[in-house]
């Protein structure tokens, strides 16, 4: 009887422990950012180009996006504004034909990536 109790007290504090840590600190958020990617003399879009989330020294942060067809279109979720300090394009293509770019993320609105050619 005993051992019944208790387990029936360890499942509802175990169900309310992450109710709790939602309601104090609230559920991560999903942010997102559009934008494009285009080149630099040609303003025309890019495609097959990786754009990531980058700390303030330049590492990444997992978050990532792929501009898929020329338009140079690309949407990137991430959840943690405060380690996104800017997007670094770099091109997945071989051989490369664009140079890696990197530009402060601005605190709202869309991005524009412009990248230059490899010389």
């Amino acid at each position: 009887m005993m051992k019944n109790l208790a387990r029936a007290c360890l499942r509802v504090v175990m169900l309310t422990i992450p109710v709790v840590i939602a309601a104090c600190y609230g559920a991560p958020a999903r942010l997102t950012r559009n934008g494009k990617v285009i080149d630099k003399q040609t303003s025309a879009g890019i495609e097959n180009i990786g754009v990531w989330c980058a700390t303030f020294d330049g590492m990444a942060t997992g978050d990532s996006a792929l501009t898929y067809d020329s338009s140079g279109d690309f949407t990137l979720y991430y959840f943690d504004s405060n380690n996104c300090y800017q997007l670094v394009a770099t091109d997945n293509q071989r051989p490369i034909r664009y140079q890696e770019t990197k530009v402060p993320l601005p605190s709202s609105g869309d991005v524009t990536i412009q990248m230059d050619k490899v010389p």
